[in-house]
């Protein structure tokens, strides 16, 4: 027996105490590195950085704990997913409205999420050996401690979404109701992260291939379904109420993806005000393709009309002016998704390639060898069971996601984390191949 065999679960048994002694161990030293890098590295009262998104997730957090709901000025906003805001909301209205708590609260959920791996590993049936070093990987890794300190949504979600997959796949191992948790755990993800929303559609189809029989698969299917679209729908008739309109996603759904999809984008993203800064005080630009003319003088017409206009209406500016590059460039327009991918599946995608040469390395450590060696034990324990579906259906969301919007970690970050627990295997799997010692059992 190799090691990548050591204390295999099969179908319906239950999880050897060994097994429940490293979910444990690995939660607690989780916590560990998370809490050493906000009190020693970070600083756990350091400041929040307002000018990065982080601001915008304080301010609504803010309306949302002193009773205003989601709102800017006075005026309500769906600039961004609910859940979060909420999330933050609600640790403000127990703790007071500091960096404290929410950082000390996605500590926690850092560390489930990293324990939550390893019992996947083992529902898997990816063995001892291959769970213990998934365990150890998610709880330095280090784009997961990162996002512990910042107001960031990764946290939150990627811990939704983990109980997802692990929900599903021991339903589709053991049987009973594990289906139910997925649901109410995916529901609460899309309202965390729109793009989730196309994670549904394909669980549910992903459902029908864990063997398990059709009208258990049928009901699960359709309790994904409902669950997301019933929570969802909440929001979007919050929306139609306030606003005036049903928007599905976020108010600067539009805007986001024009950031993704225009002549300076190249497979990344590019800011408007950032562009507008470029080329200020300079009327024609003799530099700049026909492409970049016509865009910049539409940035410049949103930003002469912007004062006064709802978050809807100049969201749907953007999506003229996205629209408007498409039909009149669609040769840039499909270079562009092609390199979406390209950065997607890069080992370094950071921020759409703009990021320090030192924070590439470390994503080149970490991404860069994950996704390599989880593709490697994907392949290699392809006979282990059908849970793999699952976690295929994440990424594909994931790179749907990248290619409509735009290449970058964040899209990634999640279905990353989820396949560590086959990276482990796979790198257990070579280590045997390349030193030709198999474990023993």
């Amino acid at each position: 027996m190799t090691l990548a065999d050591t204390a295999a679960v099969a179908p319906g048994r239950r999880r050897s105490p060994q097994a429940t002694r490293w979910v444990l161990g690995i939660f607690v030293f989780a916590l560990a590195v998370r809490l050493i890098y906000l009190g020693a590295v970070l600083g756990l009262t350091s400041p929040i950085l307002v000018r990065f998104d982080d601001g915008e997730y304080h301010l609504l957090a803010q309306s949302i704990a002193a009773g205003h709901g989601m709102s800017h000025d006075g005026h309500p906003s769906a600039a961004v997913s609910p859940g979060y805001p909420t999330f933050l909301a609600a640790c403000y209205a127990v703790f007071g409205p500091y960096p404290v708590a929410p950082r000390l609260v996605q500590a926690v959920l850092g560390a489930a999420t990293a324990a939550l791996l390893v019992a996947l590993a083992f529902e898997l049936g990816l063995g001892l050996v291959a769970a213990a070093l998934a365990g150890l990987v998610a709880s330095v890794y280090p784009s997961a401690i990162f996002f512990t300190g910042r107001y960031f949504p990764m946290v939150l979600h990627t811990f939704l979404l983990t109980v997802t997959v692990f929900g599903l796949v021991r339903w589709g191992r053991r049987g009973g109701t594990g289906w139910a948790l997925s649901a109410l755990a995916l529901a609460a993800a899309a309202l965390v992260r729109a793009d989730t929303l196309m994670l549904a559609p394909l669980l549910a189809i992903a459902v029908f291939l864990l063997r398990r029989p059709a009208r258990e698969a049928l009901t699960a299917a359709v309790a994904i379904l409902v669950c997301v679209a019933g929570l969802h729908g909440a929001w979007v008739f919050r929306n139609l109420r306030v606003l005036g309109r049903p928007v599905l996603t976020t108010s600067q759904a539009s805007r986001a993806r024009w950031e993704g999809n225009n002549p300076w984008a190249r497979g990344g993203f590019a800011l408007e005000d950032q562009i507008l800064a470029r080329y200020q005080g300079i009327p024609d630009p003799a530099d700049l393709s026909p492409s970049m003319r016509e865009q910049l003088a539409g940035m410049r017409r949103i930003e002469a009309a912007r004062v006064g206009m709802s978050e809807v209406w100049l969201d749907s500016c953007y999506a003229d002016l996205m629209e408007r590059w498409r039909t009149h460039y669609p040769q840039e327009y499909r270079a562009n998704l092609v390199r979406k991918i390209e950065t997607f599946a890069s080992p370094w995608p950071g921020q759409g390639g703009e990021v320090l040469r030192r924070y590439r390395y470390v994503i080149l450590l970490s991404s860069g060898l994950v996704m390599p060696l989880a593709a490697l034990g994907f392949v290699v324990a392809r006979r282990r069971g059908p849970g793999g579906w699952v976690l295929l259906a994440v990424l594909a969301q994931a790179l749907a996601s990248a290619i409509i919007i735009f290449g970058h970690a964040r899209f990634r970050y999640a279905a990353e984390t989820l396949f560590i627990p086959y990276a482990a295997f796979g790198a257990t799997w070579a280590f045997e191949r390349i030193t030709h010692r198999p474990g023993r059992a």
